[in-house]
């Protein structure tokens, strides 16, 4: 974006500002900011506030506004960089509601931003919402918010789709319960085994994570892959899910999010030795640790059986009792 002289004192102030302000307030004055997030009450919102004038600014600046963050920039800012800075501000944002320097350049340290980021924008410019069910996007969007966590939500606050209101409101992340009871005596039930599909508890709505919530009802499995089901559903199904796609709850906001053994892909290429190996050494880089002080090379070895059986091998179906 072109610029004035940067001799005057609108640009003298975006200097100041960019240094300054920019980590509660925002580089556009909207205070869109993760900062603002954590704060009560926000800070002002320069693009909206149409009230303010230069000297009213100025006046804040050096006495800052009692009950709230901001503080007195007194002592900080000399007289001439306070009254470039308010001007900056009345200009640009209060009056002008313009767009302030493009801060993510080359010299910076993000070169090719809008190539790189692009998929993260929608989430800041709050198009999407962070929270929204990673199985209601699509894949570019996935990518997109894995991308905004990773290297924007220090400056930029995403938008929640929930509505304010309690912090540890209680709903339920599953429609059925537990899918499997683990006894003192190393006994496993598996309640999901009786018929299959479950209907809701109580009817409580169930969120779009409990579709994976269901274990598939297979026939003729060995008995290695039998022990290695219990091990699998006891274990593996915190973050795999009991239907091996990793979309469960916690499965789908690790990051990187568990792996879906379903995929075609990877049942292309893992061999039975590679699913023993990941297993036993876990995945550097991933939330994948290694089993092997945990299991037993036999345990683990059932683990893959039934990996290998029950996801690598059968054809995609509707979890949930569907026997094959």
């Amino acid at each position: 974006m072109a610029q004035d002289d940067p001799a005057t004192p609108v640009e003298r102030g975006r200097k100041v500002y960019n240094f300054r302000c920019y980590f509660c307030h925002g580089y556009n004055g909207d205070a869109a900011t993760e900062a603002a997030e954590y704060l009560s009450p926000k800070p002002a919102d320069f693009t909206t506030a149409k009230h303010l004038t230069a000297p009213k600014i100025m006046q804040v600046l050096r006495h800052g506004v009692k009950g709230t963050a901001m503080k007195s920039f007194a002592k900080t800012l000399s007289p001439e960089e306070i009254e470039d800075v308010a001007r900056f501000i009345e200009s640009e944002f209060v009056t002008k509601a313009a767009v302030n320097t493009f801060y993510h350049t080359k010299e910076n340290g993000w070169p090719r931003h809008r190539e790189r980021y692009a998929a993260a924008y929608p989430f800041v410019k709050r198009e999407i919402a962070i929270d929204k069910a990673p199985t209601t996007m699509t894949p570019e969007q996935r990518h997109g918010l894995a991308l905004f966590k990773k290297t924007c939500i220090t400056c930029h606050a995403g938008r929640e789709s929930k509505a304010s209101g309690e912090a540890w409101s209680k709903y339920p992340l599953s429609d059925q319960g537990c899918g499997v009871v683990c006894h003192r005596d190393g006994r496993i039930d598996f309640p999901w085994r009786k018929d299959g599909a479950r209907d809701s508890a109580g009817g409580a709505p169930a969120t779009p994570y409990d579709v994976h919530n269901r274990a598939p009802v297979i026939t003729g499995l060995s008995a290695q892959e039998r022990r290695g089901e219990e091990l699998y559903q006891a274990n593996c199904a915190f973050c795999h899910a009991m239907d091996g796609s990793g979309g469960n709850w916690i499965g789908a906001f690790l990051d990187p999010p568990a792996r879906n053994l379903n995929d075609p892909e990877l049942r292309a290429r893992l061999d039975h030795g590679s699913v023993i190996r990941v297993i036993r050494d876990g995945l550097s880089g991933t939330s994948m640790s290694a089993w092997k002080r945990v299991m037993t090379e036999d345990q683990i070895a059932a683990v893959a059986a039934y990996v290998e059986k029950a996801f690598f091998d059968r054809v995609p179906q509707q979890p949930g009792g569907v026997q094959r």
